[in-house]
């Protein structure tokens, strides 16, 4: 079957439905974008609406940002929040194992679950403190059949699994998980065939963003609406870049899904250099190959493997010299550069290099971590919506405060939580929102503490101004907070604003390879720890299937458009033999005297 053009890709007939594989650079967005306009023109079946899934929030928004045909589609954002709007809470009271009235949690509540179950000695106190173990019971999923299943690669039973679910749900609180395994049930069970109908009736066309991350039971859901034969779906991903495994992504899913529908590929990399994508192909089969199709006329910049056993600052400093030898100024909409590692810890150290941090500053994230898990990831949103107020970066930081007041008043991500609850629409929610962030940029104080206590009373007003109720119990957690902050030594709000992790952000020059998922920049440092790139390299030509490490990998090097660095702390023969295929130069890094 001849390749299609991404045109015709997009006009495909709307019934039918395809996996397009699209690797790195090759306008998997764009792609996108003229498929819902091309179907919005004209949906398959008059009163029918389109939905289009997508791994994030950010990433639906900048969809929506792009779309010109003037109508939104019936639903746009991550197929969590799908399956809670058209699924779970329209028909969920059917099924039992549906607490009413639930909370939707994220992070950060399962600690007192926890210490519960030790208290009745079902799970051991060692547990109880492993803040790794914490976020994999917080994380639990499901098989098909309800199995359950660790995500995070922790060590937990079944048991142990099952007594803290049934214990979070009788607290009435659910999460994403959940969500998905009872969707699953509604539309999977004959008894709720009706569910199964109605939602194949709305939807005729069903678009899919990342769809190598997508779990089994995940697509599970959109077969079994394709299955019903008024729904097509349109799958778009790269099976190259499945790296969130621990997040429940399943490799053979995609398998699954090319085996069933037809394939079009996307191969035209319009982002890097010929000398990146030939570093690329090496990683790739002969029918996957990519097509270099960057407009960059300068200077061919050689791919560099900087090697030597130096410290951090020796190998950004040499980076960072590089990127002023060949001129790579930015001057563009795409950012001048990123700095890539495999492990968080990795790049908490970069990062202290780009930005003097505050040692009391870090001391407050540090210390309630350790206590309060879930307070301090509100505290960092709502810090970091201030300092980028400060940068500028007034959109971001919209998203930042609104993650960390659906977090705080909601209980939810943004997109999942009842506003109803606090007496507002969507829409008065985001002018709540607004309204909170004009006033946060004229909030100042010398210490965390009392700044703390003025966005509660901005919060508490904001919301009566919007049209709400009084939500003064909905903000408890503010003042806990603040009450858990007075007890230790005071914190100044300058520094914790230094130190405050904007990693979040497409700003953020230190991020780690599944952070950079979707980004690019003009320069990449890409540190490889521990043997990381003798594993990325070691399916390169060998015909061997790539495991997810070497995909991993795939994803760090694909992020640069022009100038691509490399930094290990030493370089096996056979790993240069491989980067000298595409004519990659070695530097030797020498530490300081």
């Amino acid at each position: 079957m001849p390749h299609l053009d991404p045109d015709a890709i997009a006009s495909l007939p709307a019934h039918e439905s395809c996996v397009v594989y699209a690797g790195p650079g090759t306008g998997k967005t764009r792609l996108l974008v003229k498929r819902l306009n091309f179907l919005l023109q004209g949906p398959p079946r008059p009163g029918s609406e389109i939905a289009c899934i997508t791994y994030t929030n950010a990433a639906a928004d900048e969809i929506a940002a792009r779309l010109t045909s003037g109508v939104m589609p019936g639903f746009l954002g991550t197929i969590h929040s799908f399956l809670l709007e058209h699924v779970v809470y329209p028909y969920g009271h059917w099924l039992d194992g549906v607490p009413p009235d639930f909370d939707l949690v994220t992070v950060g509540y399962g600690a007192p679950h926890l210490q519960w179950m030790q208290a009745k000695s079902l799970i051991s106190a060692k547990k109880v403190h492993i803040l790794k173990v914490v976020a994999a019971f917080e994380n639990c999923g499901y098989d098909l059949d309800g199995t359950l299943r660790c995500l995070e690669g922790a060590s937990l039973t079944q048991e142990e699994m099952r007594a803290f679910i049934e214990r979070r749900l009788s607290e009435r609180q659910v999460n994403q998980q959940d969500v998905l395994w009872f969707a699953w049930q509604l539309l999977s069970n004959p008894d709720y065939s009706h569910v199964l109908e109605a939602l194949s009736c709305r939807f005729s066309s069903i678009l899919v963003d990342e769809f190598q991350d997508t779990s089994a039971l995940q697509f599970a859901v959109l077969d079994k609406l394709h299955e019903k034969g008024r729904t097509s779906l349109f799958l778009v991903g790269d099976r190259e870049q499945s790296i969130f495994s621990f997040a429940g992504a399943s490799l053979a899913t995609y398998e699954t899904a090319t085996d069933k529908f037809t394939s079009h590929p996307l191969n035209t990399n319009y982002r890097s250099t010929s000398r990146i994508v030939g570093l690329l192909n090496l990683f790739l089969d002969a029918d996957r190959q990519l097509i270099p199709g960057a407009d960059w006329s300068g200077e061919a910049i050689p791919v560099y493997v900087l090697v030597g056993e130096v410290g951090d600052a020796e190998k950004v400093k040499a980076f960072m010299d590089l990127r002023i030898r060949h001129g790579l100024d930015g001057g563009g909409k795409t950012p001048e550069f990123m700095v890539l590692a495999r492990a968080a810890a990795t790049t908490r150290r970069l990062a202290a290099l780009a930005e003097e941090k505050a040692k009391d500053g870090d001391d407050v994230f540090e210390r309630l971590e350790e206590t309060h898990r879930h307070l301090n990831s509100i505290l960092r949103d709502l810090l970091r919506a201030r300092r980028l107020l400060d940068l500028g970066e007034d959109a971001k930081a919209f998203r930042s405060l609104d993650r960390g007041l659906s977090r705080l008043i909601l209980k939810a991500n943004p997109g999942f939580g009842a506003h109803e609850s606090v007496g507002l629409t969507r829409d008065s929610w985001r002018a709540m929102v607004c309204d909170v962030l004009h006033e946060m940029r004229g909030l100042n104080a010398e210490d965390v503490v009392p700044w703390v206590t003025s966005v509660q009373e901005v919060v508490k007003k904001a919301i009566l101004t919007a049209g709400g109720k009084k939500s003064g119990g909905k903000l408890i957690l503010l003042g806990k907070l603040a009450a858990n902050l007075k007890k230790q030594a005071k914190y100044r709000l300058a520094a914790a604003l230094r130190c405050v992790d904007v990693s979040d952000d497409v700003s953020s020059a230190v991020r780690t390879i599944h952070r950079a998922k979707g980004l690019e920049a003009e320069a990449v440092l890409l540190v490889a720890e521990k043997g990381h790139l003798v594993q990325w390299l070691n399916c390169c030509g060998s015909g061997k299937p790539r495991n997810e490490e070497a995909r991993i990998g795939y994803v760090g090097l694909s992020r640069a458009t022009k100038l691509l660095c490399i930094a290990t702390d030493s370089l096996r023969t056979d790993a240069r033999a491989t980067l000298e295929k595409c004519d990659a130069v070695v530097l030797e890094l020498k530490p300081k005297p």
